[in-house]
């Protein structure tokens, strides 16, 4: 491929500023040398006719800055630190000749008042990735020191947002090249649904520091609406650098998980290994840098489940009992048909990362990098009591070579090309039970269709992907006068392998439709890749195509020496995703059939993806400089998750939801083989509207003010808002238009939409809105040396119709989105990070201190389409009754509006006056009031809101203490201690909040309009059944972590 000229390296950082006179007078043609201190790399410009000078695309290190001018004493500056993406401006006074030069030495400050835009974010430096404490060693932990970021918990990449944005628009770059797993926005995200414990896609050996901007990033930045996160990896420099090190864990230093059966925690070991070399191969000329990093863990989670009760178990039908088989034993629990079973489920994570990058200085004006690195792994991680597990392996790869060039010292130019390859596979496993293997099946009784049960689907319903990602880009750097410009365009083609493998999911209602073996539904899946009858009988995994476009133009404008204004406009175009070979299945919706034209569109993307952008930073010259206020606003758009965008080929195999015989086991293999693609029912493809569009759009704006406080401290007070638009929407349609009822059996048929070829299918589509508003309060002193302190405060409020990309939760009513409005699903009050670290006599002391408010719960119920009133006293019950003389006692009515059961987003009413939450002093995981919630009447939705509860909030203090022994001048070895969760505060996660299905006449049921009770809607509704993170993460019980390092 051609790069194209120019895309802009949004890791550097540039020194921008002024020479003038004693007197005040500026000086043009002074001449202004930048030199890298640690590989002798050097730049120089001269200062224009206004007096001002601007260094761009500057590597973040340590330089030195020397100003001459014929005739007055120069001026110079040692150990001025850059940062990725820092602008550090510098006004420079010469004084007459007569005056002695002095070096003016920096006291290593590495936060000043930013006057180059309106941006919102913060860098994390060389020092904090190196010292502050993570539960992991997880690059991703540290986002949470920047404004507006916020977790769930555990600090993994994929539960990290920004500003009130999905984390599916989060836009990872390590030295500029695309980091996602490309299905997914997050590394290391299988499927684009299922999280892992493999953390080392960024090995923090490898990274020297990074810059996320969280809102109202210029034009440079782009391709997602969430964070913009560019990495910097290490460098050599003109001397040789290395470390040895190991990070060892041990359960006996830890404490007890709150969940733990055991007085004693349960067993980890964990160690990270590895090294890391780099330094000179010719002086000042090409220097390399390598590591290496290996992860080995022994962990184990807890889990709490309800199962079969041995009551229950011995009068349940005979067809099922060897089923029940695989639910461990628990103990009694207020439903006599449930017992609490706990169980420690085996998680291990093998993982190795190595990385290798040279720097070559072809000469003064053009240098080349070229960097790459590979991270392996595979994981174990178990889904619940019944001994199912998921299993992962994982292999990602990028890699990068950027050319440079300083065409003349005002205008330079980046060629760059890289490379993005995860390749990652999940399956499912489960123990065989009486001779039946359940590894391709799910098996629950809580009437929720995408739950891991007894079989190993998992989450993801089992999926492999192989994908692969390849980049050209290249970039301009230009100043005018008063101006610095940049240009930037990217070609980015995106090239996906992908195979889905299939099974069988039985729902069942409630406990008494399992031991009865009656599933409310059963649906099976075949693989993709398996024989396909829709396609004559084609195998194979499919192959998809997508490209990016993206320009952008910036300009930085000196409008005064105190006036800044940075505008710019960015336009993206991604183009439809598309399969090699036309191999897919795409149901349309006008139709109600299966569109067969092979060249379809499966959705549209608009191409006027124009992005303006707009800010202002003035600092007034009374204030010197202290003060600076920034108004700013932009446009901004996102393509969103890539497995939202792959529907017609998940859909692109046999997928049936039989309406007749329906018990445990069916033949799925005699269903599939079975398939006649010209007379099937209950076919129940993936679905996209006919609207369906890509980008998202959002339009973000802020205005802050940043102030230098005394002891080189810098407050920023801020507030951030933002409105999105088009963003993603999920629904369902076919849906139920009446019933009707089989004369000799009283069992209600639905009547469909569509008819009954086709099941009840999910749709996804755009049109979503939302609105956030936030105030987030930063306060900064960080140095290379000494006293360092950063800390956070962001108060914030998401609503909406949808959280967008990947967030939007399945609405309750087809018709009208907006009756979901409400609360996102990470609609995080609160937020309140703070770090430190301080050098104390040779002792360096690190904290980092989380909290957060409540995350909110999602609370449905488990519900019926179709329920039955009894004739005789208008009661409702789960199934007809008739009796001996065969009279039928029930007519079959619609329950759910529309049906739906299948999507389980059903909701509960709400008890007026009766509180929702309950405090135990005996029990601290009880959370949720049954009480407070009721089941509708047929025919009617729930009137509790989306996510209208909010959960337990997290507090987390994690400390490390190191001590480094100096063996020679340039050899030292440092031992560190880190206390993660010094407190042992218990962050338990949010608790049970799904009602099992109670409707009916029984002491242990109820009708509608009635409250609940533990008794009938589920004895652990309301109840906390683990810690935000079960092993390794933010969140966890308390464990201590030693390490041992040799650095030289």
């Amino acid at each position: 491929m051609c790069p194209l000229a120019a895309l802009a390296q949004t890791d550097t950082a540039r020194i921008v500023g002024s020479v003038s006179d004693s007197s005040g007078g500026v000086i043009a043609g002074a001449a202004v040398t930048v030199t890298n201190q640690k590989n002798g790399l050097e730049r120089t410009v001269q200062t224009n006719e206004l007096g001002l000078f601007f260094v761009v695309n500057l590597a973040p290190s340590q330089y030195k800055v020397a100003v001459k001018f014929a005739g007055l004493s120069p001026a110079e500056y040692a150990d001025v630190f850059l940062t990725a993406g820092q602008e550090r401006t510098m006004n420079v006074v010469l004084n007459p000749a007569s005056v002695t030069t002095e070096i003016n030495v920096s006291g290593g400050e590495l936060v000043v008042v930013d006057t180059s835009s309106a941006r919102i974010g913060g860098n994390v430096n060389e020092r904090e990735v190196a010292t502050l404490p993570l539960n992991g060693r997880q690059l991703s932990q540290l986002y949470l020191l920047v404004p507006g970021a916020q977790t769930a918990g555990g600090g993994s990449f994929d539960n990290i947002r920004f500003s009130g944005r999905a984390n599916q628009e989060n836009a990872l770059r390590f030295d500029g090249i695309e980091g996602s797993s490309i299905i997914d926005a997050s590394p290391g995200n299988l499927n684009g649904e299922t999280s892992t414990g493999l953390r080392l896609q960024a090995s923090l050996e490898n990274v020297q520091e990074f810059r996320v901007e969280s809102s109202n990033y210029p034009a440079e930045l782009g391709t997602g609406t969430g964070g913009q996160i560019s990495v910097v990896t290490k460098s050599g420099s003109n001397l040789f650098h290395g470390s040895l090190f190991d990070y060892a864990r041990n359960d006996v230093f830890d404490a007890r998980n709150f969940f733990d059966k055991t007085t004693s925690p349960a067993p980890l070991r964990l160690n990270q290994f590895g090294a890391s070399f780099g330094g000179p191969l010719i002086k000042e000329k090409l220097f390399f840098f390598s590591s290496f990093e290996g992860l080995r863990q022994r962990g184990y989670q807890n889990f709490i489940e309800a199962v079969p009760s041995a009551a229950a178990r011995a009068r349940a039908v005979v067809s099922i009992r060897p089923l029940l088989d695989a639910y461990p034993l628990g103990s009694a629990t207020s439903d006599p048909d449930l017992s609490l079973a706990q169980v420690v489920g085996r998680a291990p994570i093998d993982e190795n990362y190595g990385s290798m990058r040279l720097d070559y200085r072809i000469n003064n004006a053009d240098s080349l990098t070229a960097r790459y690195f590979r991270d392996a792994g595979e994981a174990r991680t178990p889904l619940g009591t019944t001994g199912n597990y998921q299993r992962i392996s994982a292999l990602g790869q990028n890699a990068m070579v950027s050319f440079q060039q300083i065409l003349r010292p005002t205008l330079i130019n980046e060629t760059k090309f890289g490379y993005n390859g995860p390749k990652t596979r999940i399956n499912g496993v489960a123990p065989s039970v009486n001779g039946m293997n359940l590894s391709a099946v799910s098996i629950n009784f809580t009437g929720t269709a995408v739950i891991a049960g007894v079989g190993g689907q998992g989450v993801s319903g089992g999926a492999a992907i192989v994908g692969g990602l390849i980049r050209s880009n290249s970039s301009q750097n230009g100043r005018e006068g008063a101006h610095t410009m940049k240009f930037g365009a990217e070609i980015r083609p995106v090239r996906l392998y992908t195979d889905r493998l299939g099974g069988t999911t039985y729902t069942f209602s409630n406990i008494s439709a399992l031991l009865n073996n009656k599933p409310t539904s059963v649906q099976i899946l075949g693989d993709v890749s398996a024989p396909n009858p829709l396609h004559g009988g084609v195998t194979g995994n499919r192959f998809l195509k997508q490209d990016y476009y993206i320009f952008f133009a910036q300009d930085e404008w000196k409008l005064a020496p105190t006036l800044t204004m940075n505008y710019g406009l960015r336009y993206e175009y991604y183009s439809p995703l598309q399969e090699a070979r036309n191999l897919f299945t795409f149901f349309d919706m006008n139709t109600g059939n299966l569109d067969t034209n092979p060249h379809r569109q499966w959705y549209k993307s608009s191409k006027l993806n124009f992005g303006p952008r707009l800010a202002f930073a003035w600092s007034p010259a009374r204030l010197k400089g202290n003060t600076v206020l920034r108004i700013g606003a932009g446009y901004y758009y996102g393509p969103g998750q890539t497995e939202d965008q792959v529907q017609p080929i998940d859909s692109d195999r046999v997928t049936v939801s039989p309406t007749t015989n329906l018990a445990f086991p069916v033949d799925s293999q005699a269903i599939v083989s079975g398939f006649d693609v010209n007379n099937f029912k209950g076919f129940q493809p993936r679905v996209y509207a006919p609207g369906y569009r890509i980008p998202e759009k959002i339009l973000s704006y802020t205005f802050s003010v940043q102030q230098k406080l005394p002891f080189d401290t810098v407050l920023t007070v801020a507030y951030v808002g933002s409105q999105g638009r088009n963003l993603f929407l999920r629904s369902w349609t076919n849906v139920i238009t009446g019933v009707t009822m089989d004369p000799l059996t009283g069992v209600g048929k639905r009547v469909l939409q569509y008819g009954s070829k086709f099941a009840q299918m999910d749709v996804k589509t755009s049109g979503g809105t939302d609105h956030y508003d936030s105030m987030q309060t930063t306060v900064n002193r960080r140095f290379q040396h000494g006293l360092t302190i950063g800390s956070q405060w962001t108060y914030g409020h998401s609503l909406g119709n949808t959280g967008g990309s990947n967030e939007a939760q399945t609405t309750v009513n087809p018709f009208n989105f907006n009756q979901d409005r409400g609360n996102n699903a990470f609609d995080v009050r609160q937020d309140a990070p703070k770090a430190a670290d301080v050098l104390l006599g040779g002792w360096e002391l690190g904290g980092i201190m989380n909290g957060r408010t409540g995350l909110p719960i999602d609370l449905t119920m488990a519900r019926n389409d179709i329920v039955y009133s009894v004739n005789a006293t208008g009661q409702f019950v789960a199934a007809p009754i008739v009796d001996v003389s065969g009279k039928i006692l029930t007519t079959p009515v619609i329950n759910n509006p529309y049906g739906g059961a299948f999507r389980s987003n059903r909701r509960p009413s709400v008890v007026s006056g009766v509180s929702p939450f309950l405090s135990d002093p005996t029990d601290k995981r009880v959370f949720l009031n049954p009480a407070a919630f009721m089941v509708p009447a047929p025919g009617d939705f729930g009137d509790l809101g989306r996510w209208a509860l909010h959960g337990p909030s997290l507090a987390q203090l994690d400390l490390t203490l190191h001590k480094r022994v100096n063996l020679t001048e340039r050899v030292n070895v440092e031992f560190r201690a880190e206390v993660y969760n010094i407190l042992n505060h218990t962050n338990f996660a949010n608790p049970v909040s799904r009602f099992n299905d109670a409707l009916g006449t029984k002491s242990t049921q109820l009708q509608p309009d009635r409250p609940y009770s533990y008794k009938t809607g589920g004895s652990t509704f309301g109840r906390s059944t683990s810690t935000v993170v079960r092993d390794v993460g933010l969140g966890a019980s308390r464990q201590i972590q030693l390490s041992l390092r040799l650095n030289f």
